[in-house]
């Protein structure tokens, strides 16, 4: 399993995730070139993709199927990881930030998803916990939008939009304004405090470093705050580097949703892995 980014992935984690794939729907992983497609085949195919990064046509000759069909399996690995494999689960006290995620110039709104880098993008939002896990995600956003503005209309925020399951546990969709008005999830619930950089606003919950740091206890404070964010920046690392679909070295060729689920697969994935 080294040739796909999971050194450490032992037989028995990759045969739980076959199953776990795999009992997600039967039927939609025949394909019309092998019509008795092996257990494995859907998994090793869809990992490949996301930690390779390769072309659908160099997945679809590995595997000897139409690149139409590997389209068809890739999706669908996809979609079945994200439905199955519930491993994003929010703890108190931990590291926030947002990353940008390479994708090819859409067909509608395309100038919103160009970012402050002048690529198009999505923009990420992630919290991550001190072993690198993530444990809230938000990928739904086009790369123009402010990390703040992510923030602020997210369910780890809204409790509103908790109930209408924008949470960990549904992060992929379009927004829903409602007229409940806002309640602080965080701050109500008292789970903790949020380290987030100076592209946050500061809240009792949120901690972001001094904008100008005169004394020396501010710059002391500032120092350990950016030790402490590094957490998050490698946790974003390994995630690119495990899976090169999403790294800036190539880009996403699919829709801004297919793309969203792609993110929160991969995420998933790093989690179980």
């Amino acid at each position: 399993m080294a040739k796909f980014n999971f050194p450490l992935i032992s037989t028995t984690v990759l045969w739980h995730l076959v199953e776990l794939v795999l009992s997600f729907g039967g039927k939609q992983w025949q394909c019309k070139e092998k019509p008795t497609v092996s257990h494995q085949m859907p998994v090793l195919t869809g990992l490949r993709y996301l930690a390779k990064g390769d072309f659908l046509s160099e997945v679809a000759d590995l595997n000897g199927v139409s690149r139409s069909s590997a389209c068809h399996i890739i999706d669908s690995f996809v979609e079945a990881v994200n439905d199955r494999l519930d491993s994003i689960r929010f703890e108190a006290g931990l590291l926030q930030d947002g990353t940008l995620i390479p994708i090819i110039a859409p067909s509608q709104n395309e100038e919103v998803y160009v970012c402050r880098k002048n690529y198009h993008a999505i923009n990420v939002q992630a919290v991550v916990d001190h072993r690198a896990r993530f444990i809230d995600l938000v990928a739904k956003w086009p790369g123009s939008t402010h990390d703040a503005s992510i923030f602020d209309n997210c369910g780890l925020k809204d409790d509103n939009l908790r109930m209408l399951g924008y949470g960990s546990q549904n992060l992929i969709g379009r927004l829903i304004m409602t007229s409940f008005g806002t309640t602080d999830h965080l701050e109500r619930h008292e789970l903790g405090h949020l380290l987030g950089d100076s592209g946050y606003p500061l809240r009792k919950y949120l901690i972001t470093p001094v904008t100008t740091a005169t004394t020396e206890k501010e710059v002391r404070f500032n120092q350990a705050h950016s030790s402490g964010r590094m957490v998050v920046e490698r946790a974003f690392g390994m995630l690119k580097s495990r899976f090169r679909c999403l790294h800036r070295t190539g880009v996403l060729y699919k829709s801004p949703g297919k793309c969203y689920q792609i993110v929160t697969a991969c995420t998933r994935l790093h989690n179980f892995c």
